[in-house]
């Protein structure tokens, strides 16, 4: 479990050059995000910097993102260090569950989560491009997939109910993260469910 979470974020130890600018970009929206909400006890519905004034991205880019990783006491860095570890955790353990749910062990619950973690996609999205809310609306397209499937395949009424309730959850950070991979999970998860 600890390889399947930890590895992929090993090359976050330290804030070098390694990221793209997109990376930059985001952390720097998270700290201004951290310093309005300092400054005026709320999230900031639009950025004004010297280049543009009345920015409106918040209201439709990362809006339910940007709050979390904006929490006064912790920097960009380490909100996102911490909210990465937490998601990737999180994906874990729906993987774990699903695939217990079908009658697999554990073994093969953490390679296939060490397979989608270390994969293509979210390792390009977080390292290459640098785009932040990307890798978090994937991992919340999977996570929503897999508890999409524990709630069908619940036998117990409370289980189904909380199993859709982490599914409608999952899926409502997808849209506040990254609307265009919402536009395409969704399809997704319609086609599943």
């Amino acid at each position: 479990m600890v390889i399947a979470v930890v590895v992929p974020l090993l090359p976050f130890k330290s804030n070098s050059s390694f990221f793209e600018s997109d990376f930059h970009q985001h952390a720097w929206r998270f700290s201004y995000e951290t310093l309005y909400r300092i400054t005026h006890g709320a999230s900031t519905p639009v950025l004004h910097t010297d280049a543009a004034v009345g920015h409106a991205t918040p209201l439709f880019y990362s809006a339910l993102l940007s709050p979390v990783l904006s929490l006064p006491g912790l920097n960009s860095g380490a909100a996102f260090r911490l909210l990465a570890f937490l998601m990737l955790l999180n994906q874990f353990f729906s993987i774990y569950l699903a695939l217990e749910r079908l009658g697999k062990n554990f073994d093969l619950a953490v390679f296939t989560e060490l397979i989608f973690n270390l994969s293509i996609y979210p390792m390009t999205n977080l390292y290459s491009r640098g785009c932040v809310t990307e890798f978090f609306g994937a991992i919340f397209v999977i996570c929503a997939m897999c508890y999409g499937f524990l709630a069908l395949s619940s036998s117990h009424k409370i289980f189904k109910v909380f199993f859709w309730f982490l599914t409608g959850g999952a899926f409502a950070m997808v849209i506040g993260t990254h609307p265009i991979t919402a536009l395409f999970g969704g399809g997704l998860l319609l086609i599943l469910f």
